[in-house]
């Protein structure tokens, strides 16, 4: 007699040995089937149970994944940047160390990269050497813990004059004092940055963005013609070839810096107009080659403040200024204020400005010049204002309402001179001079009479 087997039955089987074998995966640990009505080896209807199905522990993989063991770190192949975390308030040792003390130590980069800060910065007095991706933020998150307080470094490096734009090869100082030994930056491996960023030391002006020439004939030195990438904005790294004009020569190591002119100082009434020209520095370049029959050198770029394109010019344009101490005047000299480095109408204690004097007039680096106004200052802002500026209303009167004007008796011309400014001359020049403003009382505009007195 053939035996006839329910399909639905043979297909509940199936489904109870495969929820055994998920069980034994996912918990550890195998749990008996249930029962099934008509199947053999299953429970009587009775309720009598058959054997009891044997307990299975494992800790290995099946086709589902499996779980590790117990105390297994599941995320432990991770770097520690990317691991999961309980404590949302824990921080993370990986890029946002010198939170814990005695934390381990971050490597930044590869050993031979310049730049790898691989000593703990944290309560350093030394000097930090910038490397790209680097803010002020993130530097100041490893000095003082807190990315919030880049202000702070900020205000330690004068040199840098925007914060939001420090580049590759800089030189942060964390402290404002620093001693010898660790005043260097702190590099690992065999190769040392080679770019030209200085921390520009105390009582220094340092121009990085606008400089001056004082005669464009023999500032200018050549012009930057093409590159050996092929790319029309080049930077950092780019290996460039200049035309070098005809009597000029330039070395083998020669630093150069790249510009572009930018203005002339302005016509002022009263003042000499200098030969100068004021340009806008793009970077430096350092010469690798220069073969002087077909008057061509090759460089590289190792300073980028701004996108360097071909037809920039080259020359030696100093950007580095001691505020020299105080010097006597040894001639009386009566200058002219032109502008400042930048063509602001007003100007301020701490600006730089160019006035219409030089070497040729008698005026030397240190000297000190006065700038003198004289007359009534309330008295010109009537010049822009109705005649009712000068009123004012009679408090005292029983009468009906009755105004008194200011009287505006007598020569402004005949009032005492009286010193708003002082300056001091940074550089000079044969027809002009720059100054940097170091005491101010208000602002100084364009045509101000700045004046040197023979003793002082």
């Amino acid at each position: 007699m053939r035996r006839w087997c329910n399909p639905l039955v043979g297909a509940l089987a199936l489904l109870a040995s495969a929820s055994a074998a998920l069980a034994q995966d996912v918990g550890g640990e195998a749990s008996p089937a249930a029962p099934l009505p008509g199947v053999e080896g299953a429970a009587n209807p009775g309720g009598a149970a058959g054997p009891a199905a044997p307990t299975v522990t494992t800790t290995t993989s099946s086709i589902y994944g499996g779980r590790p063991a117990a105390g297994t770190e599941v995320d432990g192949h991770l770097p520690s940047s990317s691991r999961s975390v309980a404590d949302i308030n824990r921080g993370d040792s990986f890029d946002l160390r010198g939170q814990v003390a005695g934390g381990p130590v971050t490597m930044r980069g590869n050993p031979d990269a310049p730049g790898i800060l691989a000593d703990e910065v944290q309560g350093s007095t030394g000097v930090y050497l910038v490397k790209r991706g680097d803010t002020l933020s993130s530097i100041s998150q490893g000095v003082y813990g807190q990315p919030w307080t880049w202000p702070k470094l900020w205000s330690l490096n004068p040199q840098i004059q925007n914060p939001h734009w420090i580049y590759p090869g800089d030189q942060v100082r964390l402290s404002g004092t620093s001693a010898p030994a660790t005043n260097e930056p702190r590099t690992l491996g065999a190769l040392q940055f080679q770019g030209l960023s200085k921390t520009v030391p105390p009582n220094t002006v340092f121009l990085r963005q606008l400089g001056y020439i004082d005669d464009p004939n023999e500032g200018i030195l050549g012009e930057l013609v093409g590159a050996h990438e092929p790319v029309q904005l080049m930077s950092d790294g780019n290996t460039v070839y200049l035309v070098i004009r005809e009597g000029q020569r330039v070395e083998v190591g020669q630093s150069l810096t790249v510009f572009r002119p930018s203005r002339r100082p302005p016509t002022v009434r009263g003042a000499r107009k200098p030969p100068g020209q004021i340009i806008a520095i793009k970077g430096t370049i350092k010469v690798e080659q220069f073969d002087a029959k077909t008057r061509i050198a090759r460089g590289k770029i190792v300073e980028s403040v701004d996108i360097i394109e071909r037809g920039a010019k080259v020359g030696r344009v100093e950007r580095a200024f001691d505020v020299v101490p105080p010097r006597k005047a040894t001639k009386d000299v009566t200058s002219r204020v032109l502008t400042s480095m930048y063509p602001h109408v007003f100007m301020g204690q701490h600006q730089v400005v160019f006035i219409d004097k030089g070497l040729n007039d008698g005026l030397q680096r240190g000297n000190r010049l006065f700038v003198i106004r004289r007359g009534d200052t309330w008295r010109r802002t009537l010049e822009t204002a109705s005649g009712e500026a000068r009123a004012s209303i009679k408090l005292d009167s029983p009468d009906s309402l009755q105004f008194e004007y200011a009287p505006l008796h007598g020569d402004e011309q005949d009032f005492p001179e009286e010193v708003v400014a002082e300056l001091r001359v940074i550089e000079t020049h044969k027809f002009s001079a720059f100054a940097v403003i170091s005491e101010s009382a208000t602002e100084i505009l364009p045509g101000d009479r700045a004046v040197a007195r023979i003793g002082f």
